[in-house]
């Protein structure tokens, strides 16, 4: 044989060569074309190419989702669009063939059928520019289980009594009629007698006129949602008995969303202020902070801007494999599925979590202020984003749900368990030395956190008994693996309150969060005792944003926000009452020891005053009330420990502890104790946290009964001041003055700004500011310039983020007025001048 360097080299070729995905007659512009599958053949399919959309104007088409999702495994390489071939010169037509019906062009009334469906808020529905310049076409998208028009152009007029019309939807690479990823429809000349099933789809002619064929089209409402391939058949009897069915691809997609607007569909609401705040609002907030004073991070979900609807539906078909399936069209596992594609534990998602604290080859979570700019580097880059925290994956999953049609809030529970072993308990282990408690850590996994966010969605739970509809909560942190994988959920709010931990999915997980008893052990020479049972100290607060389909209302004041709606009565029954007795008895039977736990009763009962506002830079005081509750005189040794700590609840440095020794109460009695807390005492041991926790522990030396009692408090921030300078026009760049000042008595180092917004050019991107330091107790100002390109009220989003002092965020509200408003003013203020 041949071994040469040359006969080598052509042997391994195509081993070598870069992939190039195979062309596909996808990205043709219109026409009909031969299908094998009817054994037709077409000789006009070659002039039909690009005569059959001529009469719509066409911008830069994007691959349809198959060859995206391809490409995504592949980075490094660039794709090259398949190149239309040149059809060659086909024979002429033959008499018979002339006399088949062809389809030259489709209209899908997009914005008849966007405003109908709610989804003319979504930038794919609109002829638009591109940040980079391009020109794009406005797609259709659409709600299952609601009827939409479509005309179809003709090349002559429509026969009722000769021709046949059928209407083509494929989804996926191998679509199958009996996988529900292929649907013929044929299309009805006469309107519908009976009530027509909701879950088959359907086509009736609404009209006539000219070559003009205007129908009605019903997808059902229990479609796979994603983006459908559509086509129409038109079909030529023989004499033999036999049909030719010749078929004409429409080239721009029908994007099949969730309905719930639609009473059939399981996803519906019936109230419209929640469907204004909880599919149409792509504005909100997470809550974070201590529960003694709840705070409000504004987020930019943007769930209608440009791609994030395609980032949506990437996302799901990638958690499949890039497989289409039937799940794809059942609210559960979609949700499922996306709880476990945010993180990128499991299927490489989107985002990579770290609560390290050490963030250099990434961003800050705290420098993330919306969705937008993480989901668009992550389809960018082909890589997870570094880096975030809960309240970023929910931000997230919130998006992507709303995107997709799923009704979907984000939840704060303060003082969130994280049962890691399932016993719906929180174990602490801790020592007394010297009158200090130390926690032994190393004896339990088990940890409470300040705040934990995670979601909810709305959706009817046929696959459960009854009573089990309505909020279901899922997770996308990757903090305990369900059924091997990083997920939550959906878990039925309504079986947490009950205890119903039986129900799928991770409801004991989830109950656990809000209702676990933590159980503080003490380590004696003699052994383990059990110290004290605290069943109030978890789930407290839980929040979300007021259904009132505004941006976050900016609070000032001192009081409870506005804009926050408690959501804790949905979770557990009051505290005490009959009901909270069920629930125990009910999970005690499912888990073992949750009710068994009664505790010591102690004598003496310490109380912490809350610390309503502490703006970090500044001195305060810590006051503890320690009560003899016994009848007799008791003498006491007290600690008080004031720490940093994460927000997870792992604690950092010791700020300051104090010890009072000897404390004498009498039955009844009750002392005030202060510790003082200067800046000196904490500046330095910050670390980009702003979180502390005060334990107070001690023993009586007449009994050696110990106590304690911990509380958790945040340090507010500065606000950053969004001042914009009008007008503001539609492609036209305004100012916006960003102010902040440095409350510390160290410069602010490392700054960096995000602006984000609907509606608004570079939207979320990082900008590095001329000033790049601020001195100590100093002022940080920088004028930034924005582009709007639509018209509307928004709000603008502002994140400074900094190394000392992260997490500074503010917003302000614009009114950008349409053009042809703009026009009018102009014009009347001509004729008033003339």
């Amino acid at each position: 044989m041949d071994f040469s360097e040359d006969r080598l080299s052509e042997m391994f070729s195509r081993y070598l060569r870069p992939y190039v995905p195979p062309p596909r007659r996808r990205w043709y512009r219109g026409g009909s074309r031969y299908n094998p599958r009817y054994s037709a053949f077409d000789p006009w399919a070659g002039h039909r190419f690009r005569y059959g959309n001529s009469r719509r104007r066409r911008f830069r088409r994007r691959p349809n989702f198959r060859f995206r999702d391809r490409f995504y495994y592949r980075p490094g390489t660039i794709p090259e669009t398949p190149k239309e071939e040149e059809p060659e010169e086909p024979e002429p037509p033959s008499e018979e063939v002339l006399k088949v019906l062809h389809v030259e062009d489709v209209d899908f009334h997009i914005a008849e059928n966007t405003r109908a469906h709610r989804t003319d808020k979504y930038d794919k529905t609109q002829d638009r520019v591109s940040d980079d310049g391009e020109k794009e076409n406005g797609e259709l998208v659409i709600r299952r289980g609601k009827e939409f028009l479509i005309t179809l152009n003709m090349d002559r007029p429509y026969n009722k009594e000769k021709d046949d019309l059928r209407l083509v939807f494929r989804i996926g690479d191998t679509p199958l009629p009996n996988k529900g990823t292929e649907i013929v429809i044929r299309v009805n000349e006469k309107s519908y007698s009976s009530i027509p099933d909701i879950t088959a789809w359907r086509a009736s002619i609404q009209s006539i006129r000219g070559n003009d064929v205007k129908l009605s089209v019903y997808p059902a409402v229990n479609s796979i949602i994603g983006e459908w391939d559509f086509a129409v058949q038109t079909v030529l009897s023989q004499q033999d008995g036999t049909d030719k069915v010749f078929e004409y691809d429409e080239p721009d997609n029908v994007y099949i969303l969730l309905n719930p607007f639609c009473r059939d569909d399981i996803v519906y609401m019936d109230t419209q202020d929640l469907l204004d705040e909880y599919i149409l609002n792509d504005q909100g907030c997470q809550w974070y902070g201590a529960y003694t004073k709840p705070r409000a991070r504004p987020w930019f979900f943007g769930q209608f801007e440009d791609g994030i609807l395609d980032a949506s539906l990437h996302l799901l078909r990638k958690g499949y494999g890039l497989e289409i399936t039937k799940e794809m069209s059942n609210p559960v596992m979609i949700s499922r599925m996306l709880s476990k594609m945010v993180n990128n534990c499991d299927d490489n998602g989107v985002l990579v979590g770290n609560w390290s604290g050490v963030y250099d080859d990434g961003q800050r979570p705290t420098s993330w202020s919306g969705s937008e700019a993480i989901l668009k580097q992550y389809m960018e880059t082909k890589e997870p984003v570094k880096y975030g925290q809960c309240w970023v994956f929910s931000g997230l999953l919130t998006t992507v749900c709303r995107a997709l049609g799923l009704p979907c809030r984000s939840i704060t529970n303060f003082e969130s368990a994280h049962d890691t072993d399932a016993s719906a308990t929180i174990d602490k282990y801790f020592k007394i030395e010297n009158g200090r408690r130390i926690e032994l850590r190393g004896m339990a996994s088990d940890s409470i956190w300040n705040f934990h966010v995670w979601n909810e969605v709305w959706m009817s739970r046929a696959d459960l008994p009854k009573g089990y509809d309505g909020w279901q909560a899922i997770d996308a942190t990757p903090q305990e693996t369900s059924e091997g994988m990083f997920q939550c959920g959906p878990s039925p709010v309504a079986a947490i309150r009950k205890g119903h931990l039986w129900l799928p999915h991770d409801s004991p997980f989830v109950f656990a969060e809000v209702n676990a008893n933590v159980v503080y052990h003490e380590v004696t020479l003699g052994g383990l005792k059990v110290a004290e049972v605290n069943k109030k100290k978890v789930g407290k607060k839980l929040s979300t944003k007021a259904p009132n389909g505004r941006p976050l209302q900016m609070h000032f004041g001192i009081g409870d926000h506005p804009d926050r709606l408690d959501c804790t009565h949905l979770y557990k029954p009051p505290d005490g009452s009959n009901d909270e007795k069920l629930v125990l008895e009910t999970v005690a039977r499912y888990v073992g020891n949750i009710g068994n736990f009664e505790g010591v009763d102690q004598g003496i009962s310490v109380f912490i005053d809350n610390l309503e506002t502490v703006m970090v830079g500044s001195n305060f005081e810590i006051r503890s009330h320690v009560q003899n509750v016994s009848r007799v005189r008791s003498t006491v040794d007290i600690t008080i420990t004031v720490k940093m700590i994460k927000y997870t609840g792992a604690e950092l440095e010791i700020i300051k502890s104090l010890s009072f020794l000897g404390e004498l109460l009498r039955s009844g009695e009750s002392k005030l104790l202060t510790v003082s807390i200067s800046v000196e005492d904490y500046l330095e041991k910050l670390h980009g946290e702003d979180g502390m926790r005060v334990e107070v522990a001690g023993k009586v030396r007449e009994n050696d009964e110990s106590f304690m009692k911990e509380e958790e408090f945040t340090f507010d921030h500065p606000d950053i001041i969004v001042t914009p300078r009008g007008p503001y026009i539609i492609d036209k760049p305004f100012e916006v003055l960003l102010e902040v000042e440095n409350p510390l008595s160290v410069p602010l180092t490392e700054l960096s700004l995000r602006l984000e917004g609907p509606g608004l050019r570079s939207s979320g991107k990082i900008i590095r500011p001329k000033q790049t330091t601020v001195p100590a107790l100093g002022k940080f100002s920088e004028t930034i310039s924005l582009t709007p390109r639509k018209a509307g009220n928004r709000a603008i989003i502002a994140n400074f983020d900094c190394k000392e002092l992260p997490d500074i965020t503010g917003q302000v509200e614009i009114d950008v007025p349409p053009i042809d408003v703009i026009n009018e003013n102009m014009h009347a203020d001509v004729t008033v001048h003339t």
